[in-house]
């Protein structure tokens, strides 16, 4: 028999709640009367005549038939149909000496049908057998949803026991959360975080259960912390790593290939060595004179130099007055 994979479940299980809440109102509600003679003969010829098998039974065929009608068709059968066969899980798992799964029991019931009178072929596809530890942590999952679309529910109508079914919400997540510390990216994971934003986003809104967790957390934010570690302890040993290499590379160099520390223990060298002989030439030699006579000669020369721009500054000076004064004394002529 078709096996359910759980990527599949796990990717719609937030949307479960909506349509198992459709079919359950599509059995109790809809139909004002129904046959039930087919189911009766059903669990007559398949299962001893067990009344266990029976409401399953009426719950798939006024299902399949509820869908023949296009207005309650929508555009995906696909998420419709694993809603129906999460229904029938819930409904078959706990019957005593239970001898058959979903798909099969869908099958038998198809067959049965041979008219096909109410559609029951409808999700023929989509009738995959849930092994049971996967149903059960999609039940829990599911129930988170549930209580916080009822919380959602309950808080637009002001009913203060909205904050129970968040705190319930907190319950299951805080018991299942934990199993993501190993795996944080499995599928199932995958859809607590969903869940986790979810919840969050509408407690940020919350003003009524003040005593009720506002924020979920998930462990991929331990990761995180863990891995920034692990990284900060990578850089340090390769820091060391490459400290060692130039600590090698130093006792192998080539002349042409000189570390640099070694570059500035040589220039540091050269320039001790070099003032050590000016100042040996400056006190024992007659570089002390010639120095000493080169500066006088310049400063000569800076002098003399001075002294003749001086002299013809004043000479520009004393040319300049003599015109002015010539000016003024030809405009007193020329006034009388």
């Amino acid at each position: 028999m078709p096996e359910a994979q759980e990527e599949e479940y796990y990717a719609i299980v937030n949307e479960l709640p909506e349509h198992v809440n459709i079919i359950n109102w599509a059995i109790n509600d809809y139909f004002l009367s129904f046959n039930t003679e087919i189911c009766k003969r059903f669990i007559i010829d398949h299962f001893n005549s067990n009344e266990k098998y029976i409401n399953p039974c009426i719950g798939i065929v006024k299902y399949s038939h509820y869908l023949l009608y296009k207005e309650h068709a929508i555009h995906n059968e696909s998420l419709q149909c694993k809603g129906l066969n999460y229904w029938l899980k819930n409904q078959i798992k706990d019957i005593q000496d239970n001898e058959c799964d979903t798909s099969e029991f869908y099958e038998k019931l198809n067959l049965h049908d041979q008219a096909n009178s109410y559609g029951i072929n409808r999700c023929m596809k989509e009738m995959k057998d849930i092994n049971d530890v996967l149903f059960q942590n999609l039940q829990k999952i599911y129930d988170l949803h549930d209580n916080l679309n009822e919380y959602m529910t309950k808080y637009m109508i002001e009913d203060e026991t909205c904050c129970e079914n968040a705190s319930t919400c907190v319950d299951i997540y805080d018991s299942i959360i934990t199993q993501c510390k190993t795996q944080p990216k499995s599928s199932m994971c995958n859809a607590l975080k969903k869940f986790k934003d979810e919840y969050n986003a509408q407690m940020q809104k919350d003003i009524k259960c003040i005593n009720v967790k506002k924020k979920l957390l998930y462990p991929e934010r331990e990761e995180t912390t863990v891995d920034k570690q692990r990284e900060g302890e990578a850089h340090a040993l390769s820091y060391r790593q490459s400290e060692q290499q130039e600590e090698d590379l130093s006792h192998t160099a080539s002349p042409g290939l000189i570390p640099t520390k070694f570059n500035i223990i040589i220039i540091s060298v050269v320039s001790l060595v070099v003032s050590m002989i000016l100042f040996i030439l400056y006190k024992f030699t007659t570089f002390r004179s010639i120095l000493k006579n080169s500066i006088r000669k310049t400063k000569y020369m800076w002098k003399h130099q001075n002294e003749e721009y001086n002299e013809l500054l004043l000479q520009e000076h004393e040319s300049k007055n003599t015109e002015f004064g010539e000016r003024l004394y030809s405009i007193a002529y020329h006034t009388s």
